[in-house]
């Protein structure tokens, strides 16, 4: 265990340093989102991450930067064609919270850019999805198993 915390202390400062020295870096930026999100477990923070990367870009579209992550390739087969210019996208973690929010969902919901990331995807939903939803994404997560409510 100790040795992990030094390892995640070391890539932590050497992302910093890199950071430091491509600050506009899109990819550079992405990649470190990735890193708080799944080895330090901070989802907010690298929310905040993702989002300058898309500002800064990435040459990717946002479903891009979701490749490669559990349940991509499911997710593109089950969306179909997407045509992120006017469809709305929520992406979310495991734990339900939001990640990142393109222009058409903020719009659709009535938010303002960089309103959502960081908060749970239930303060989309009215009640009783509200409550319910952590409890029905916590299954997903154990079974692989979608319920739709």
């Amino acid at each position: 265990l100790e040795m992990m915390e030094e390892t995640e202390q070391r890539a932590t400062a050497t992302y910093r340093r890199v950071l430091e020295r491509y600050p506009g870096n899109g990819k550079v930026l992405k990649v470190y989102g990735r890193f708080l999100e799944f080895v330090r477990n901070e989802p907010g923070t690298a929310a905040k991450y993702y989002e300058e990367a898309l500002k800064q870009g990435t040459s990717e579209s946002l479903l891009a930067m979701t490749a490669g992550q559990p349940g991509g390739e499911a997710l593109a087969a089950a969306a179909g064609p997407i045509d992120e210019k006017n469809d709305g996208l929520v992406i979310i973690n495991a734990q339900g919270i939001i990640l990142m929010v393109n222009a058409p969902a903020q719009s659709i919901f009535g938010y303002d850019k960089g309103e959502l990331e960081g908060k749970n995807v239930s303060v989309l939903m009215p009640p009783p999805f509200s409550t319910n939803h952590n409890s029905f994404l916590e299954r997903f997560v154990q079974s692989g198993v979608p319920h739709i409510a």
